[in-house]
C-alpha cells in the first residue's frame, strides 16, 4: 500500500489513531488529550478538539454512524459531534 500523505499537526505522541466507519474521517488522539479530525481522502485537518482532562492512555472510539467522536479520559466519555461546536455531553464511563 502506497503512502499518500502524512497527518502532521499533533505536538505531543500520538497514542491511538483510527478510521470512521464510514471510511471519510480519520481520528487521533495524543498523550495530552488533543483529538484530531482528518479528511481521509485528502489529509486535510478538519478539527482539533482539546479535552478538558488528561492522563497517560487516552482513547477516541467512532460512533457507528460516524457522527460522534468519543474521548474517554480519567474515567470520563466526553461527546463531540451532531453539529455542536463544543462537548455535547460528559458521562462518567
Amino acid at each position: 500500500m502506497d503512502r499518500k500523505f502524512a497527518l502532521r499537526g499533533h505536538t505531543h505522541p500520538v497514542l491511538q489513531c483510527l478510521f470512521s466507519p464510514n471510511g471519510l474521517l480519520i481520528a487521533s488522539i495524543d498523550d495530552h488529550g488533543e483529538i484530531r479530525i482528518w479528511n481521509s481522502r485528502d489529509g486535510s485537518l478538519l478539527k482539533t478538539i482539546e479535552t478538558p482532562a488528561q492522563q497517560n492512555q487516552p482513547q477516541i472510539h467512532f460512533s457507528f454512524d460516524s457522527k460522534f467522536v468519543v474521548g474517554i479520559q480519567c474515567g470520563y466519555a466526553f461527546v463531540f459531534g451532531g453539529g455542536r461546536k463544543s462537548v455535547a455531553a460528559c458521562l462518567l464511563a
